[in-house]
């Protein structure tokens, strides 16, 4: 499954990413989860207290470019020294392009050098620039197993993961879809009968297991998150 990745500020509207760099589809940016880690006190956005939002993820089998918005007032930071460093990773992350709305600046970041994405394991993401620096370290979710057993479906993953959910999209006629967002944790079941008109091979199974940490940036604004995930599908 192709995905569309989105910084959704949770200040100002969102704002797509579109990669200069990179063909490959990037992780999803979306809010949610559990609060942690909430050490920010920051209660607007400047040079200096910034808005952060970050990213790792691994999709369909592929690791995806780590990516990093920054968003400021008054002046762009496009030159922000940022570093992932993790289980076999010591990863710079570099500037990309940016946009800007009045005297609101956004930086977007990315890799571009390969890596390989662990699940169960600690990433810190270290940013440092004139008035600011800053790490958060999140835990990873990743090795997505489906595994079929008579009238089941066992999907299973490691890292736990507070915003996991499951869409379960019918490819047959009616086309029926079905989606799970609370309570969705390893191992989970997916049983037939919970199916509408199911017949072996008719639906598409997603699993979206990911660890979201809010305000998990020291000195930046309230709302900064890092995020971890792994994303895989199956037919059913």
């Amino acid at each position: 499954m192709k995905s569309v990745a989105k910084f959704s500020t949770m200040i100002l509207a969102c704002f797509s990413l579109a990669s200069c760099t990179t063909n490959i589809s990037s992780p999803p940016l979306v809010p949610g989860g559990n609060n942690s880690n909430n050490s920010s006190t920051a209660t607007s956005i400047t040079l200096g207290t910034p808005a952060i939002q970050a990213a790792i993820a691994k999709q369909g089998g592929m690791t995806q470019p780590v990516q990093v918005l920054i968003m400021t007032t008054g002046s762009l930071v496009n030159n922000a020294a940022i570093t992932l460093s993790g289980p076999s990773v010591n990863l710079p992350v570099t500037f990309n392009y940016s946009t800007s709305a009045g005297t609101t600046f956004i930086a977007y970041y990315n890799s571009s050098n390969a890596w390989t994405y662990q699940g169960n394991q600690n990433y810190t993401l270290s940013i440092s620039y004139s008035g600011y620096s800053g790490q958060a370290t999140v835990h990873s979710v990743g090795n997505v197993s489906f595994t079929p057993g008579g009238s089941s479906l066992s999907i299973s993953w490691v890292g736990g993961g507070n915003y996991n959910s499951l869409f379960e999209l019918q490819n047959t006629s009616p086309f029926n879809q079905y989606s799970i967002s609370s309570g969705v944790n390893s191992p989970y079941t997916v049983n037939q009968s919970s199916l509408g008109s199911y017949t072996p091979g008719s639906y598409n199974i997603q699993l979206n297991a990911e660890q979201m940490d809010i305000s998990c940036w020291p000195g930046a604004f309230v709302g900064s998150y890092f995020s971890a995930s792994d994303q895989e599908s199956t037919t059913y």
